[in-house]
């Protein structure tokens, strides 16, 4: 790989083995039960091949066990697989294979690893690559933060489930102040570092288990799964400090740059059972932080009497 520098050639090179290259698609549980499938049927395979396999190739079927452990574990599983293929035909082979000298077994041997090992590469290549192009598909390419689509389509499916649990489920909106005069001032290059250095913060400062991200423009979301009002005004409140008290470090003569924001914050309950309704209560609590000054958050008003005994949408 001519002309990158060396630590981007031993990340290439390297990828294989990184966590990187695991399970794209499948949980813990699901992966477990694969690797036991996969070893009860290497051995099944084995088993064939010495009953059958005279004049018939069973090599592959042994692929069919190796390629899905790389796809869906790591190239180590596969490896491992591939391994253990390898032992299982070259058993067959000196069991039933007669009179065959024995460094052509070892050879045999050899070159089945060696193609069980490029299948398992070319496997967990594909993988990552299956990954990436998922990620992409569901993050906003200028912050890294989840899109708008991947956002809504969360928000639906938590809605769901704290409507049918009933688990509290929180939201906040936030939406930067006086942003566009900071695109004015400092150029929409300076409005990018700090979009990317806000995207940095929230990322820092949020659970692994809440979901931000990017709503439109400068505007920003989070949902907080577990988590009801006054908790949620609590993050929100300590991100807002954290901002206001964060310098941008911009590639302009101007220096470092100051920014505040604003949040609202709305909570599901029964007048507030659908992501529209949700949304719209976060974005009229945001509304009001604005009108009352900026640089504040505000939570939704509660609900009237009448409305908080509305059914729930299951």
């Amino acid at each position: 790989m001519p002309g990158l520098p060396r630590n981007e050639r031993w990340r290439r090179l390297s990828f294989l083995f990184s966590p990187e290259s695991g399970a794209p698609t499948l949980s813990a549980t699901r992966r477990g039960l694969l690797r036991i499938f996969a070893l009860l049927a290497a051995l099944g395979i084995g088993v064939a091949d010495y009953a059958l396999g005279q004049g018939i190739t069973f090599l592959p079927l042994y692929l069919l066990v190796i390629i899905p452990l790389s796809f869906f574990e790591s190239f180590l599983a596969g490896v491992a697989a591939a391994c253990v293929a390898s032992m299982i035909t070259l058993g067959v082979d000196i069991i039933s294979r007669g009179p065959v000298p024995g460094y052509l077994l070892y050879l045999r041997s050899g070159l089945h690893f060696a193609m069980f090992i490029v299948a398992a590469a070319t496997a967990s290549w594909i993988a990552r690559i299956y990954t990436g192009l998922k990620e992409l598909s569901i993050r906003d390419g200028l912050t890294g933060l989840y899109n708008h689509a991947y956002f809504k389509t969360r928000l639906g499916e938590e809605v769901v489930r704290a409507a049918r649990f009933d688990r509290p489920l929180s939201i906040i909106l936030i939406d930067l102040d006086h942003f566009k005069s900071c695109n004015d001032t400092y150029g929409h290059s300076a409005g990018d570092d700090v979009l990317r250095g806000l995207a940095d913060l929230m990322k820092t400062n949020l659970r692994a288990v809440d979901i931000p991200a990017r709503y439109g423009g400068e505007e920003f979301v989070i949902l907080l799964p577990e988590t009801g009002l006054g908790l949620a005004k609590e993050v929100a409140e300590r991100l807002r400090w954290i901002v206001e008290r964060h310098r941008f470090m911009l590639d302009h003569q101007k220096g470092p740059l100051a920014v505040t924001l604003s949040g609202g914050v709305a909570a599901f309950d029964r007048a507030r059972s659908t992501p529209d309704l949700l949304l719209d209560a976060a974005d009229t609590a945001l509304y009001k932080a604005k009108a009352d000054g900026r640089n504040r958050i505000c939570g939704a008003e509660p609900a009237p009497a009448e409305a908080a005994e509305l059914p729930l949408i299951y």
